[in-house]
């Protein structure tokens, strides 16, 4: 799970790095039936463009993480989204960060989202993360950490 991680970081470090560098090579468009401009990085779909706001180093407590249940990854209205269910085994409340990593089809992180929740003791507390951006074809979520608040 570690060398995982380590490539998820550097791929996404990476990334930015690459769209710092070709930030005076994007192109845009505008046409009759393309009111906006369409940004293109080279490597991703038109409009596609990876968020250079991509934490590096995220809090994950593996035993939390075994509480959170990822249901639903999936597009939303104005981009993607991930869902799902954390149970709360102690006898205190809890109130849990987590951060999902949205990935394209070859594992490049695209965007993320953080949300809090609290969970009361014994306690079972729905979740929803999400982000709006321009998605990719096949997108994924990644857990990528489970933090207390």
């Amino acid at each position: 799970m570690g060398e995982i991680l380590k490539r998820a970081l550097v791929a996404s470090t990476a990334v930015a790095l690459v769209l710092s560098a070709l930030a005076g090579c994007a192109s845009s468009t505008n046409t009759a039936d393309s009111p906006s401009p369409t940004v293109t990085v080279p490597g991703f779909p038109p409009g596609v463009v990876p968020s250079t706001e991509i934490p590096t180093e995220v809090t994950n407590t593996v035993e939390l993480r075994a509480q959170v249940v990822v249901d639903k990854c999936g597009k939303t209205p104005s981009g993607w989204g991930a869902s799902g269910v954390v149970t709360n085994p102690t006898d205190d409340p809890e109130s849990l960060l987590l951060t999902v990593f949205f990935t394209d089809e070859k594992a490049t992180v695209i965007d993320f989202a953080e949300t809090t929740v609290q969970v009361g003791a014994k306690g079972k507390a729905n979740w929803t993360a999400a982000k709006s951006f321009v998605v990719t074809p096949n997108m994924t979520c990644v857990l990528r950490g489970v933090s207390k608040k």
